[in-house]
């Protein structure tokens, strides 16, 4: 359920009806964007180096080629008329080249922050946005002074290209934070490897919910109902529509997301995830 009628039919028509819409990645989340896109008069344009995407399956035109391949890149954002993504772990070296070309919504400020989870924490902090105590972490030495510095558990998270529980690893007790060096060999390599990681507290919480927000040039935002997301072995098995959740508890859900929209002045859909914990918590804490 979308829960405001301030985006108007007029706002949403502001492509025109035959634009040919890029999309920078050929998952299943591009897939779905191709097929809406259709039902609404759009083509798209899949930019992904697989050839047998998802996406490009359903799609007008693929460009198959490395997120790297300039010429590739270019070719592609001059046969288009908007840019997205469909994952946000596309390198920001390449949204930079083809937003030179044409317009790329969300721009690349928002994924800089999005892709990196020591900038994705900072950013929410500084908004006021509660999230789990962290430490930013470039050194097996520092996972040892954390414990020194009181730390007795946490998971331990690259701070990039991590997803379904790939790139985490969960410390618990003294022995896994004085390994430390071989945690971060499975993390990042042997030896003096760099990297850079996120040291998050473990916390209690009732469940996962989520909620996705739409915001246009104008700054009008539109929310989808809060969901309850229900993860097995770090991925997400199912998804229940509503969430069981107090009206005050969907109502913050909506506002937080809605905060961090405006904060990151987006133009098109951002999905916020978050845990209801036990304990109420201050925000920025």
């Amino acid at each position: 359920m979308l829960e405001t009628s301030e985006i108007s039919e007029t706002s949403a028509q502001e492509l025109p009806r035959g634009s040919v819409i890029g999309i920078m990645g050929g998952g299943q989340l591009g897939r779905m964007a191709a097929i809406a896109a259709s039902r609404m008069g759009y083509s798209c344009h899949i930019f992904c180096p697989d050839p047998e995407s998802p996406a490009a399956e359903v799609s007008k035109w693929h460009t198959c080629a490395a997120f790297d391949d300039v010429p590739a890149l270019e070719a592609f954002a001059k046969s288009v008329d908007v840019i997205t993504c469909e994952i946000e772990h596309v390198p920001a070296d390449t949204l930079k080249c083809v937003a030179a070309f044409a317009p790329l919504h969300p721009g690349v400020r928002v994924f800089e922050i999005c892709q990196d989870r020591v900038a994705e924490k900072t950013f929410l902090n500084e908004i006021g946005v509660a999230t789990t105590t962290w430490l930013a972490i470039t050194s097996p030495n520092q996972i040892q002074e954390a414990y020194e510095n009181g730390w007795r558990a946490g998971i331990l998270k690259t701070a990039f290209a991590g997803y379904d529980g790939k790139g985490q690893f969960r410390l618990d007790g003294k022995e896994h934070f004085q390994d430390a060096e071989n945690i971060w060999a499975q993390l990042f390599g042997a030896g003096d490897a760099e990297g850079s990681a996120v040291l998050e507290e473990i916390v209690e919480f009732e469940l996962e919910m989520s909620v996705v927000v739409a915001r246009n040039a104008k700054g009008q935002i539109a929310a989808f109902d809060v969901v309850e997301n229900i993860h097995k072995n770090h991925i997400l098995a199912i998804t229940h529509a509503p969430a069981t959740i107090s009206e005050e508890n969907r109502a913050a859900a909506i506002t937080i997301a809605t905060k961090i929209a405006d904060a990151l002045n987006i133009q098109g859909v951002l999905a916020i995830e978050m845990f209801l914990t036990r304990v109420r918590r201050n925000p920025g804490q």
